[in-house]
């Protein structure tokens, strides 16, 4: 029972992203939830790790997809056109990126409490395999 409510706690967080007919490109919604999580929503955003733009691009990135200059000082209309062709190009994959809500980041660590994973809050390839294999957490994890 913990183990089915914590798998959908962690799902619950990326449906929204996921959720995509087969074939069809993501809806504006699913963009807009990706830039607010890759940079609060900013096009015009420098992070200090080499990542620019809404889509957080990184410079080589942005090139293989036809981008010039920097995508932080693209045009919206630009970031998103460039985000797309590298959808279409490499799918649409979760990730663990972290950006999800308190009662699913709180079912994340117990997880990775439980399995001797290092607690960092984050999804991970360990703590996703332990959602479907791992130790079930002892407590409870809150209904919605």
């Amino acid at each position: 029972m913990v183990r089915g409510l914590l798998v959908v706690a962690l799902l619950g967080g990326a449906l929204p992203v996921l959720v995509v007919a087969a074939g069809a490109d993501p809806p504006a919604g699913d963009w807009s939830a990706l830039r607010g999580c890759e940079s609060s929503g900013r096009y015009d955003v420098v992070a200090t790790n080499g990542h620019f733009g809404a889509y957080q691009f990184d410079l080589p990135t942005w090139r293989s997809v036809g981008g010039t200059g920097f995508p932080s000082t693209a045009s919206p209309a630009e970031q998103d056109y460039r985000a797309l062709i590298l959808y279409r190009q490499r799918g649409y994959g979760f990730t663990g990126t972290g950006c999800y809500g308190a009662k699913t980041a709180t079912a994340v660590l117990d997880l990775q409490r439980a399995n001797g994973i290092t607690t960092s809050g984050l999804l991970g390839p360990k703590t996703w395999a332990a959602a479907w294999t791992g130790t079930a957490p002892t407590r409870q994890v809150p209904h919605p």
